[in-house]
């Protein structure tokens, strides 16, 4: 390299780096933290009550949550991942998602896994009363949010960042996540629904009285669920970051009927619609497509061959949240398979991207070094891809790749000058 392109790539590096600590990445972000599993054991605190309320049948049910922290970890403020159980809203239980939450304790997280209110009438009789009890697992949801804010405020127990708490789940578990990620006020709520949602304490929820906290989350962690209108997504709206069967034959991967008891059928708008309307309104998604049928086969039939990498990039998703993206991403990640030139870019000139035959099908992003997507395409190998570096200022960048039926995740760094 002429000792003139050396001396700009080092302005830039630098250059970048003084952007990188005027932004610092959260207090707790140190090596590998959150990416991998730097904690042997992990402590749990089991029975915690958030809440109470009415099932549909009448019954009062009080609401509890587990807690699963790092053991031996010393930071005084740590992201908190709360999540919950599928089982199609009539069967399932909070301890059901223990492996999850130990593998996210391990990385530095604090996890919850929480109850929320199930079907226990002997069938659905309509769809009315499946929307009912979404709407009530939602309510249920929001109040064991805003429990961890009130003990941040309070007892702090628990040490949590309350800018950092995400929402996550498991097929009715993710329902209920994403709907507490995504639906707001704001969006065009079908009458009924509204009025469902009236009739349980409004947007909140009436599972506890403490609506001096917030519910709202920074991000979503949708294991195979799906949302009733993707639409719901708008720009203001949380990243999210979903896994689904492409045939899966429980909760639809795209937009259609979901058989919700023997006669009663409703109507959702799943991952790979919620990636798509997401991507329109500018809201970060990553979506990790698993080829073939089943539901959450990742984690069951095709374990061996996915859970680890879908645990491994949700970590990567939500570090991308906690830590930015510069913060060990690129070491972490495979290399790049393509090609993008020039690097160094220019800014003012153009970038561009190309894929080999071999890469597959996928999301190609381009990030800022806070982890905001500044430009993303469904891309697949053989395509060249133009990047928008002329609206771009000197710094540090991103390039990812995330396959969409499953691969290594890899990333590129860029430099414009």
């Amino acid at each position: 390299m002429q000792l003139k392109n050396f001396t700009l790539v080092c302005l830039a590096l630098c250059s970048a780096a003084a952007i990188a600590f005027a932004q610092d990445p959260h207090p707790s972000c140190e090596g590998d933290r959150y990416r991998a599993d730097i904690f042997d054991d992990v402590v749990v605190t089991t029975n915690i009550q958030f809440g109470e309320n009415t099932t549909i049948a009448g019954n009062t049910q009080a609401l509890f949550m587990d807690v699963y922290e790092p053991a031996g970890d010393e930071a005084e403020s740590r992201p908190a991942v709360v999540m919950a159980f599928g089982g199609a809203f009539v069967a399932g239980e909070r301890q059901d998602l223990d492996g999850l939450c130990r593998s996210l304790a391990r990385k530095g997280y604090v996890a919850a896994t929480i109850d929320y209110r199930l079907f226990d009438f002997l069938l659905p009789l309509d769809s009315n009363q499946m929307h009912d009890v979404v709407v009530k697992a939602i309510g249920d949801m929001k109040a064991s949010i805003r429990y961890l804010r009130q003990d941040a405020a309070t007892d702090n127990l628990f040490r949590i960042d309350t800018s950092l708490i995400f929402a996550g789940g498991i097929s009715a578990g993710a329902i209920t996540a994403a709907h507490v990620a995504h639906l707001d006020a704001e969006d065009d709520i079908p009458g009924y629904l509204a009025n469902i949602i009236e009739n349980n304490g409004g947007m909140e929820g009436n599972s506890s009285d403490n609506y001096q906290y917030s519910s709202a989350v920074a991000g979503l962690v949708n294991y195979s669920g799906a949302l009733k209108q993707s639409a719901f997504i708008d720009e203001n709206d949380p990243p999210q970051f979903s896994v689904h069967d492409e045939g899966d034959d429980v909760v639809v991967y795209n937009k259609g009927l979901v058989s919700a008891g023997p006669i009663v059928f409703v109507y959702l708008e799943g991952s790979l619609a919620m990636h798509n309307r997401a991507l329109e309104a500018g809201v970060s998604s990553e979506l990790m497509t698993i080829p073939g049928g089943g539901h959450v086969s990742y984690f069951t039939n095709n374990a061996a061959q996915y859970e680890a990498e879908v645990e491994e990039r949700t970590a990567h998703f939500l570090a991308n949240q906690v830590c930015g993206l510069v913060n060990g991403l690129a070491e972490a990640a495979s290399p790049f398979p393509g090609k993008a030139f020039p690097n160094p870019a220019t800014s003012g000139s153009g970038l561009h991207a190309v894929l080999p035959p071999s890469a597959g099908e996928g999301q190609l992003v381009l990030r800022n070094i806070q982890g905001q997507p500044l430009f993303q395409v469904a891309a697949r190998g053989g395509q060249a891809i133009e990047l928008p570096a002329q609206t771009l200022p000197a710094g540090m960048y991103l390039l990812e790749w995330a396959p969409s039926g499953g691969g290594q995740f890899a990333a590129q760094r860029i430099i414009i000058r």
